[in-house]
């Protein structure tokens, strides 16, 4: 029986740096899912609104396993996680510096239409 404060998700991957990167995608296992296991959690997680903690079990081959596989795991996720996060600052602030010059430009280009307006209105342009 599952916590309900928790949203858990399952991932069974072959080896654990597919929880980073794609696996090779082999037509001849069924429901392969070849993306990376950081993926698959984005793609569950997107159309989620979520109100509680998330709890992620990955599944791997017992050949796979070790006895610091856990702790160097947490220390990817920090890892991954902390760039993904300086990446996303990046991308925001470039996108917002983009959108706070459209402005400008608009709102020049508007104060030149209501002035054109204004003077055609007046007949500041007529030949009287």
């Amino acid at each position: 029986m599952s916590d309900p404060s928790y949203y858990d998700i399952t991932l069974k991957l072959s080896e654990i740096k597919h929880l980073f990167q794609e696996s090779e995608f082999d037509p001849f296992i069924p429901q392969q899912d070849s993306s990376s296991g950081i993926d698959q959690i984005i793609n569950v997680l997107k159309p989620q609104s979520l109100t509680c903690k998330l709890r992620t079990t990955i599944l791997l081959p017992a050949d796979r396993l070790s006895e610091n596989l856990e702790q160097s795991t947490i220390e990817a996720l920090q890892c991954y996680c902390t760039a993904r996060i300086e990446r996303t600052a990046n991308d925001l602030a470039t996108l917002r510096g983009r959108g706070i010059r459209a402005l400008k430009r608009g709102l020049l280009f508007l104060a030149l239409c209501l002035l054109l307006s204004t003077l055609l209105d007046y007949g500041w342009f007529s030949r009287n």
